[in-house]
């Protein structure tokens, strides 16, 4: 049996259902089947002539009609996989012939959000706990970018974080060059991926540390070219904390507001990048307008109608299941006949580096390459449904490129400062965040 010891190191909390157990961290079950996958992707984008014979080879004894130069580069490794004989059993699933078992220390109890019981108002307009049917208490938690616990839960339903200074991965398989594979692409794996629930928003972010005794330091080589970087000081006085990390999470809640749905607090509006850039870019206009207009959700009065074409532009950076206009108190579902998620293309890596952090902008597109457009999705309120169609892709890199273009240039550098919903700086004074380009 070869073996392989990993030591990483976690720079944010990890969103996990399990939370209050010990050696509660990331999971096997998810680390696996993403690692599977990235091994058998990077070994079809640049096989051997040896691996790509014996990959021609077992594809023919598969399905004679297919050719394995028209794959797939996942699909590809797969097949090379299979006749190197690195597949569990006889090959029917992508599973690589390695076992994984993932050690941590226990959990830091100062990066856990507070939880509270969460509020209501009764049929005499009175504030109440609120209470599901069987009469048991809801609680919920507040904290930038997690949706889970809003809409409150029971207590042992709630998800929370789960934070450990040291973790440990340990392989072992019977077949050595499998190991090798790994101990070569373990790092930019962990470089390029996060893990949990919200990950492609910046949670669950790890680096490798140590591969066996071998010390490993930040190496920026596995980005993209011209990846776009956030980049801010954030001091703290001891070991990390809950406060720590609002303010890491809030530069990314606010960011991608300014991306997405836009700024709309007191005092505090800009509108959305996304409306501006597919208004400039492509001559149409975001489906905000239209959904209000068919539905009569609040003042459809508006003397500045655009009249560009409508779309569901906001699919473009991430598919939701539903619109909610809370000040009217109406919801309108979003479905789709065959398409069920669309992820977020543009992911945050952040990283920690002593009293700075770093937080890479990651294209993962790889959803759009597959749609095929156009298609049509159904907004539905009661019994009423209207359509609207997504027509167009666009370059993730040009429009990044173009929003921070459009940013404060101070000092020889594209900076913005980020302010919460009551107009303060996120992080303090008149601290900001610059950005660069890898």
């Amino acid at each position: 049996m070869h073996k392989l010891e990993v030591t990483l190191k976690q720079h944010t909390p990890l969103i996990h259902f399990q939370h209050d157990q010990e050696g509660a961290t990331l999971r096997a079950t998810e680390v696996k089947p993403k690692l599977d996958r990235f091994i058998l992707t990077k070994l079809g984008k640049s096989p051997t002539p040896d691996q790509i014979s014996i990959g021609h080879k077992v594809l023919k004894e598969c399905d004679k009609n297919l050719n394995f130069d028209e794959l797939t580069p996942y699909e590809k490794g797969k097949f090379i996989a299979k006749g190197l004989g690195w597949l569990i059993g006889k090959g029917e699933q992508p599973a690589l012939d390695y076992k994984m078992k993932i050690i941590s220390d226990s959990n830091d109890d100062n990066i856990k959000m507070p939880i509270e019981i969460k509020g209501t108002i009764d049929e005499k307009g009175r504030p109440v706990q609120d209470r599901d049917n069987n009469g048991n208490l809801l609680y919920k938690t507040t904290f930038s970018l997690i949706l889970a616990n809003m809409g409150g839960k029971k207590k042992s339903e709630i998800v929370n974080f789960s934070f450990s200074n040291e973790i440990k991965i340990l392989f072992s398989s019977f077949f050595v060059e499998l190991i090798n594979v790994i101990e070569n692409e373990i790092y930019e794996f962990f470089m390029v991926n996060n893990f949990g629930n919200r990950c492609d928003k910046g949670f669950g972010s790890y680096t490798v540390e140590k591969i066996n005794d071998t010390p490993f330091e930040l190496d920026e080589q596995y980005f993209e070219e011209n990846t776009f970087v956030l980049e801010f000081e954030l001091r703290r006085a001891g070991n990390l904390d809950l406060s720590y990390f609002k303010k890491i999470f809030g530069v990314i809640d606010y960011f991608w507001r300014r991306l997405k749905p836009g700024i709309n607090y007191p005092n505090n509006y800009i509108k959305s990048y996304l409306y501006h850039y597919i208004n400039q870019e492509y001559q149409k206009t975001w489906e905000k307008q239209r959904i209000k207009e068919y539905f009569h959700i609040g003042n459809t009065n508006n003397q500045n109608i655009n009249s560009n074409p409508p779309i569901f532009a906001r699919a473009l950076l991430g598919l939701p299941d539903k619109f909610e206009f809370e000040n009217q108190k109406v919801t309108i579902e979003i479905t789709h006949p065959e398409i069920e998620r669309i992820m977020a293309p543009i992911h945050f890596k952040p990283i920690i580096d002593g009293d700075k952090v770093i937080i890479y902008l990651l294209i993962k597109n790889e959803h759009f390459e597959n749609l095929h457009l156009p298609t049509d999705f159904t907004f539905t309120n009661n019994n009423n449904s209207m359509t609207l169609p997504l027509d167009i892709k666009i370059d993730y890199y040009d429009f990044l490129n173009k929003f921070c273009s459009s940013l404060k240039f101070e000092n020889n550098q594209r900076v913005f400062y980020p302010i919460s919903y009551t107009g303060k700086n996120i992080l303090g004074n008149n601290n900001f965040v610059k950005i660069n380009i890898i």
